[in-house]
């Protein structure tokens, strides 16, 4: 076929006339601006002057390929803002879109209460995690993606990324919050265990001593707190430093939130003196472990 006038393509062919750099001098400059598919061409070229004379024909064959993709893909997901979800068992979905084709699709998914992301494990953990979905048609210029979660009863944000061929990332989706309620807890009933590392009626070297220790659960442990008694007085270490009769929990330094085994530790300013420290450690399905027996030291 030829090229048209209107850029289509038929069975005739068409003179279309070219821009001349220098009309009517002896020798002259042509342009011809066409937008044609990546595809081979055969060019034939003819030229007339003023008088009308034509001079012989000429012809060129020439290619023309695809430009780099560098549109990014878009993706959305399909359930409304703080939809709820029946769990534990649920299923996300969604659609992505790219002028080529989707290659891929990750999600992340941030539980709202604890701020920990979910993992590929299952468990809740302070470092971002991207999920791979599964792409109903890869390669396909709009496709469906869907992923199965196990999560319990909770609030949660999914946020969706596509990626094409060229490589292209696609701008993340906005937050869509949904809630799983009625997964009965998702499962998780199994509390953590925490314990303290020093040995009983270990002396420290005061003012400022660090207790440490380890917290474990089935899932992972978000949080790990410390109660401290003076055992002379029978007073309860506040925030301030102070002590009162009423006990105070003091929230620890947790090594890894939402690992299966986190290590903590707590800096303290004490006088000398013999106390009772006691933990407790918490999941993200809110399980709250049993609290440790008092583990006594002295501060010298």
């Amino acid at each position: 076929d030829y090229l048209q006038i209107d850029g289509s393509f038929g069975p005739s062919p068409a003179e279309i006339v070219a821009t001349l750099g220098s009309p009517g001098a002896t020798a002259t400059t042509w342009q011809l601006d066409v937008m044609l598919a990546a595809d081979s061409y055969d060019l034939e070229l003819y030229v007339r002057d003023d008088a009308g004379n034509e001079g012989t024909a000429a012809n060129a064959d020439f290619g023309v390929t695809d430009g780099p993709d560098e549109q990014p893909p878009s993706a959305n997901v399909d359930h409304a803002k703080n939809t709820q979800f029946t769990g534990p068992d649920i299923t996300l979905t969604g659609v992505a879109a790219d002028n080529v084709g989707v290659s891929s699709v990750e999600l992340k998914v941030k539980d709202r209460d604890s701020g920990l992301w979910l993992q590929s494990d299952g468990s809740f953990a302070a470092g971002v995690e991207w999920l791979p979905v599964s792409v109903a048609n890869p390669g396909a210029a709009d496709v469906g993606w869907s992923i199965d979660l196990n999560l319990v009863d909770g609030r949660y944000n999914p946020v969706a990324r596509a990626f094409d061929a060229a490589g292209n990332e696609g701008t993340q989706t906005d937050f869509r919050p949904f809630e799983v309620v009625g997964g009965g807890g998702g499962g998780d009933i199994e509390a953590p265990t925490a314990n303290v590392d020093h040995a009983k009626n270990t002396q420290f070297t005061g003012p400022n001593i660090t207790i440490t220790g380890v917290a474990n659960d089935n899932v992972g442990v978000v949080t790990v707190q410390v109660k401290v008694k003076d055992r002379d007085t029978g007073e309860w270490l506040q925030a301030d430093g102070s002590f009162a009769a009423s006990v105070h929990w003091h929230d620890v330094a947790v090594d890894n939130p939402g690992a299966m085994s986190a290590t903590w530790s707590i800096t303290l300013n004490l006088t000398n003196g013999r106390y009772n420290p006691v933990t407790r450690a918490y999941d993200a399905a809110g399980n709250e472990g049993t609290q440790t027996a008092f583990r006594p030291f002295e501060v010298i």
